[in-house]
């Protein structure tokens, strides 16, 4: 066999906006993402869906973003394989829910795409369809 070389792979690093924090780099995926409910945080089974864009910086790095209601409004599927710009901008403490004030951008994407865009990723909320058409899905799974 040809001589390979091997590199470890990680998981992207979540991003954490705080006042002026910026991330640019290349939109690689859109996708739902179950996180633990903040307001019940011991409660395996209490999970809330997201969604998670994956974005590359200039340095190779993965940074996973849960997208806010105003991130949501501006990071389409289409921006897949475009470079993007996204500014933390503050909060807008006009608009309120749940006690939360609103997390608010400022997102540039290029024209054009820099890649090649990424094959459309299944819909993970069916499952994987089997040879038979069915669905399975992690709740299928006795574990």
């Amino acid at each position: 066999m040809a001589n390979v070389e091997m590199v470890e792979v990680k998981e992207p690093r979540l991003v954490t906006f705080a006042d002026g924090d910026v991330v640019v780099g290349t939109m690689l995926s859109m996708e739902k993402f179950l996180i633990r409910d903040q307001d019940d945080p011991d409660n395996e089974s209490a999970r809330k869906p997201v969604m998670r864009v994956i974005v590359q910086d200039d340095e190779g790095e993965l940074l996973a973003i849960h997208c806010t209601y105003d991130l949501l409004q501006k990071l389409r599927p289409e921006f897949l394989g475009h470079r993007v710009d996204i500014r933390y901008l503050g909060e807008d403490h006009g608009v309120r829910r749940n006690g939360n004030s609103m997390r608010r951008f400022k997102v540039l994407a290029s024209r054009h795409p820099v890649v090649a865009r990424p094959a459309p990723a299944a819909d993970a909320s069916k499952g994987r369809q089997l040879e038979d058409g069915t669905y399975i899905t992690n709740d299928d799974i006795p574990f």
